[in-house]
């Protein structure tokens, strides 16, 4: 991160990007990753307060003042709790909801548990006050988990078609996701946490810095979208799930492998590891054919 805001800051071209020999490098932090980051900063906060969009804006009753939505992870573990009458949540285990050591780092969990089946279930829960299943405030932490939800398809889509959900599409021509990043960025300034500060013995709002690791790369989405549709690339596809850092993890998981028991390699050694496993990379791709 230091070394990506001293390259952006020396470079002065743009907020979300750096020139090396010439050539743009935009910034695009790893999805999986920044979903994770929800996850995680969700369950430690007392709330998450959300803006509401403009359409929701227009449906406000007349008299309604509201502009934010307003979630808690208590709403999630509550509904899990009660849903265990129902078995609608059946999916979410103790894994999804108390999180701990190696599963926490787990991107399947997290993204199951900010998935649509969980808003729409959480958001039931908040909406007859005459139940006695009822829990106040559970309908906007709904809404909010299905906007997160969307936030995440429309950032991390792979096939040309989606049935049973559009966002998950790649990007192409005719799809809005240019449109949709923009209304993220905007959507995403707003969003703040509310945290207990055991020092000061009270509510703090932060906004953790994954927000705008997540701004810069939906403007990075953007931008490269934008190039990669103009001359010479001509590209009338594009699948963001390639975008993700799991193939320089298992790169680098390759040179370590290479490098026996040394764990701190030195720059020389590091540059031989990677000659070796390109080189084998290659060699055994002919060897298939």
């Amino acid at each position: 991160m230091k070394a990506i805001k001293i390259m952006i800051r020396r470079s002065n071209v743009r907020d979300n990007g750096f020139l090396v020999n010439d050539q743009l490098i935009l910034v695009i932090f790893d999805v999986p990753h920044l979903g994770k980051c929800f996850r995680n900063h969700l369950k430690d906060a007392i709330s998450i307060e959300w803006p509401l969009s403009e359409k929701e804006l227009q449906k406000r009753p007349p008299n309604g003042n509201e502009t934010r939505k307003i979630g808690r992870f208590s709403h999630i573990v509550k509904a899990w709790q009660l849903d265990k009458r129902f078995y609608r949540m059946s999916r979410l285990t103790k894994a999804h909801i108390y999180p701990k050591g190696v599963v926490k780092m787990r991107v399947k969990l997290a993204f199951q548990l900010l998935s649509q089946k969980t808003a729409s279930m959480v958001r039931v829960f908040g909406l007859d006050k005459e139940s006695r299943f009822f829990i106040p405030g559970a309908a906007q932490t709904g809404d909010i988990i299905s906007d997160i939800d969307k936030l995440l398809d429309d950032v991390n889509g792979s096939a040309s078609k989606q049935v049973d959900k559009p966002r998950r599409a790649g990007v192409n021509a005719s799809t809005k996701h240019p449109d949709r990043w923009r209304h993220w960025r905007k959507q995403l300034t707003g969003v703040i946490f509310n945290y207990w500060d055991k020092e000061k013995k009270m509510v703090v709002s932060r906004r953790p810095p994954f927000f705008d690791n997540f701004i810069t790369t939906l403007k990075s989405l953007g931008d490269l979208w934008a190039i990669l549709q103009k001359k010479p690339y001509h590209q009338k596809h594009l699948n963001l799930r390639q975008l993700s850092q799991d193939p320089q993890e298992n790169f680098h998981g390759v040179v370590r492998g290479l490098c026996g028991s040394n764990d701190h390699p030195t720059v020389p050694l590091f540059e031989a590891a990677m000659k070796t496993a390109l080189v084998t990379d290659l060699w055994l791709a002919q060897a298939r054919f």
